[in-house]
């Protein structure tokens, strides 16, 4: 992306202990010869994520509640609303408690599924867009799933 590495973290302590290993990093990177590096992790964009330097944040899931379209589009409006970092939009299909479970429940309908997808790109991707950068001249979909349509 914009010859920068991507990192996903789940959290930002798998990542560093310390602001000086986040510049390490950020230094080896470069000395590779990348332009830096994206960071995202799930969670709030609140003030450690912020003073960490991670780039964006996104929703893992969005909990017990991830699979409605109202609860999940307040969360996203929350989320952007803080204007700290990027908040990557994320729609959940359910709650995933395979390990506790071994099963997803409860899972979105395909309607309100639908609903919240064109919801994220008509609204909560407007703010992103401007005429000479635009999310959609970048974005790219990456997806284990196949499909015959």
């Amino acid at each position: 992306m914009d010859k920068r590495i991507g990192a996903q973290l789940y959290t930002i302590r798998e990542f560093m202990k310390t602001i000086e290993d986040f510049d390490a990093s950020c230094k080896k990177i470069k000395d590779m010869g990348y332009a830096g590096l994206i960071t995202m992790t799930s969670g709030e964009p609140n003030d450690e994520v912020y003073r960490a330097g991670i780039t964006a944040v996104y929703a893992y899931n969005w909990g017990h509640q991830s699979y409605s379209y109202e609860y999940t589009k307040a969360r996203i409006n929350a989320q952007q609303s803080q204007d700290k970092v990027h908040c990557v939009p994320t729609a959940c299909v359910g709650y995933n408690d395979v390990a506790w479970r071994e099963f997803r429940s409860p899972f979105a309908e395909a309607g309100e599924f639908g609903q919240l997808l064109s919801w994220i790109k008509s609204d909560a991707l407007k703010k992103y867009e401007n005429a000479e950068e635009s999310w959609k001249k970048k974005f790219v979909v990456v997806s284990r799933l196949s499909s015959t349509r």
